[in-house]
């Protein structure tokens, strides 16, 4: 594999619309990795991930921020610490460079804290990432960056001014560090559109956002976490018609309800759904309910086994200011296949 770049991962701003939740990049995504490690993770492949933080009291530690990105798969990341509060973006990114590279000339990504952007940029492209506005919106001019795209050229770059329905999703690369030098400017977009307007051989590439999710406000935050939920499903009569371990019909003799299944393994799919199977079978019944479970196409996270045969109750914790419902409970006709579609429904899923 061919040297990766440096990718730079900016967390200096003091996170004010996320007012009373600390930096907002240190907080917990439903994965269990912070917020910045998602962000980079989708490039770590091929960039180094080089954190760069405010040397305060009260933020988190070095090691505890190279101890989150290690968990989240980045063992080679940096983390570089600033002692000063940055003016803007670009500043953050040139006392960083000079902290990184003070004699090479490598490639770099920008990549913002506060979004999740995949996209195919590589150590070399001159890059930027983008999306349509039409497939992401509805959107606020203000809080973004617009290009003028031409085929998957980039002839200009604007922050905060509607030039076209491209905008700039937050991953931006340059061949080489040196070319950000002297560049008076507070945003990457318009470090882009800078630099391609003052040279004629400078070419950027529109990568195109395969996906996107935007973090940037506690509003966005919270709608983005209530699109995942863990759900705990009982088998017997949810997903298999209900049975006993000795009389009338048995365990190993239950047959799938089809159509509940399929929603189960829809759902699951989207990547956004936990799921943990509850049964009151025993455990010596494990590996007969999984070979069911297969057979019957129900993928899941959790399987466990051995609880009462009685009612359940879910207790999940709330913060009181944030009007965020945590738990949620519905019950289903036992045995009648299609009744969890419906069910499900009137929680959002």
């Amino acid at each position: 594999m061919s040297e990766k770049g440096i990718m730079i991962v900016t967390c200096m701003g003091e996170s004010s619309r996320f007012k009373g939740w600390g930096p907002k990049w240190g907080l917990t995504h439903p994965s269990g990795n912070i917020m910045a490690a998602e962000a980079a993770r989708p490039f770590a492949e091929h960039w180094t991930p080089h954190v760069v933080v405010p040397d305060v009291p009260f933020g988190p530690s070095v090691d505890q921020v190279y101890e989150e990105f290690c968990k989240a798969g980045m063992p080679d990341t940096k983390v570089v610490t600033l002692d000063q509060p940055t003016a803007h973006r670009m500043e953050t990114v040139r006392l960083a460079l000079e902290m990184i590279c003070p004699e090479g000339d490598p490639p770099v990504l920008v990549r913002d804290c506060d979004n999740l952007v995949e996209a195919n940029i590589m150590p070399g492209d001159n890059a930027v990432s983008v999306c349509d506005v039409l497939k992401h919106g509805p959107i606020n001019p203000k809080e973004l960056s617009f290009v003028d795209r031409r085929n998957d050229i980039v002839w200009d770059s604007h922050e905060s001014d509607l030039i076209t329905r491209w905008f700039c999703s937050g991953a931006y690369a340059v061949r080489r560090a040196s070319m950000l030098d002297g560049l008076v400017v507070e945003t990457m977009a318009d470090a882009i559109g800078t630099l391609v307007s003052r040279n004629l051989n400078v070419r950027f590439t529109a990568a195109d956002t395969t996906r996107y999710f935007d973090w940037g406000t506690g509003d966005k935050w919270r709608k983005f976490r209530r699109s995942y939920r863990t759900i705990f499903l009982d088998i017997d009569g949810v997903l298999l018609e209900s049975s006993h371990r000795t009389f009338g019909k048995t365990w190993r003799d239950s047959t799938p309800l089809d159509v509940n299944c399929e929603k189960i393994a829809d759902l699951y799919a989207t990547g956004h759904v936990h799921i943990a199977l509850c049964t009151s079978r025993s455990d010596d019944a494990r590996v007969g309910t999984v070979t069911q479970l297969k057979r019957a196409g129900v993928p899941y996270d959790r399987l466990i086994m051995g609880l009462p045969a009685c009612g359940r109750l879910l207790v999940n914790d709330v913060v009181e200011d944030r009007f965020d419902h945590t738990a949620e409970a519905v019950e289903v006709v036992r045995d009648e296949d299609g009744s969890l579609i419906r069910a499900l429904k009137e929680v959002g899923l």
